[in-house]
């Protein structure tokens, strides 16, 4: 009779640590689960092409924070500035107290660091322009307009689709995409040129452009010699929008002046557009920036 009692208050001891476990262990997995699926009303974005699109889908008040390199849309510079992409300041996002951060996925270091504060980190690829629709598509889920976000895509896709009809029957124009420089150098210094990758080789070829580059880098840095190899017909300029008030377009192209031979300098096919215009990132906006271009080259 003792032995019966003994296994009995031995089961009901096993019973009651289980209930204790599951309410400590289990109701504390219930409220992470909660914290993350709630709609995040504290957001700071550490990246531009983010902070594009959460604009872009009305959600601008839901973010309270961004890098100085978020400059499009306009808005974006008016909320308090975190740092750069580069190097965020981490005690100035801990002041904004945000209940989420927004980041590319290659910032590895960046998105253990938020990890470490006990912010929730979501987390975007943003190499292809399907990866701008996938995060376009989950962020409009996250947020709770999924309807928004199916609109922003249908509306993007159309235009694409539409400049894909209207420059398919032209023959490609040879293109020299410049992604940045030293523009306040009267030479030609530290060139970088959008290479093969998954962005901007794509939207320059929908916007009825070939890259002249031919390499497997996606952002290679070139010579003088390089660019005069290429001997590109067209050679387009991503610029600063403080470069394009505060240096005079003589001075812009006077760098490329002693590329005499290159087709492009001998023909004065040099065209750049500003930053602010239409930002060649992942974003929304790299559908203005490849109707810009087609603008461009239909003229060519």
């Amino acid at each position: 009779m003792k032995k019966e009692i003994f296994q009995t208050i031995i089961s009901f001891s096993i019973i009651l640590v289980g209930i204790i476990f599951i309410l400590l262990f289990g109701c504390g997995k219930q409220e992470e689960e909660r914290k993350v699926s709630a709609i995040p009303q504290r957001v700071i974005s550490l990246s531009p092409a983010l902070t594009e699109i959460m604009f872009s889908l009305g959600l601008e008040s839901n973010v309270v924070g961004v890098t100085s390199h978020c400059k499009y849309p306009p808005e974006a510079q008016r909320k308090p500035q975190v740092g750069t992409i580069f190097s965020p300041n981490f005690d100035v996002m801990s002041s904004l107290k945000p209940d989420c951060v927004l980041l590319a996925s290659q910032d590895v270091e960046k998105i253990s660091r938020v990890k470490s504060f006990g912010w929730h980190p979501e987390v975007f690829p943003d190499k292809t322009i399907e990866d701008v629709f996938a995060a376009i598509r989950y962020l409009g889920k996250r947020f709770g307009v999924p309807e928004r976000a199916k609109y922003l895509e249908e509306e993007l896709e159309g235009r694409l689709e539409a400049l894909r009809k209207k420059t398919g029957g032209h023959e490609a124009v040879r293109v020299l995409l410049v992604v940045s420089r030293n523009y306040e150098s009267s030479q030609l210094e530290e060139v970088y040129l959008a290479g093969h990758d998954g962005l901007c080789e794509p939207l320059l070829a929908i916007a009825g452009g070939k890259n002249v580059y031919s390499g497997s880098m996606p952002f290679p840095k070139v010579s003088a010699e390089g660019l005069i190899s290429m001997n590109p017909d067209v050679i387009l300029e991503i610029v600063p929008d403080e470069i394009l008030r505060n240096v005079p377009k003589e001075s812009l192209d006077a760098a490329w002046q002693r590329l005499s031979k290159v087709n492009a300098v001998r023909n004065q096919k040099i065209f750049r557009i500003a930053e602010s215009e239409a930002a060649l990132i992942p974003g929304p906006s790299m559908v203005l920036w490849a109707e810009k271009t087609a603008a461009i080259l239909s003229n060519f």
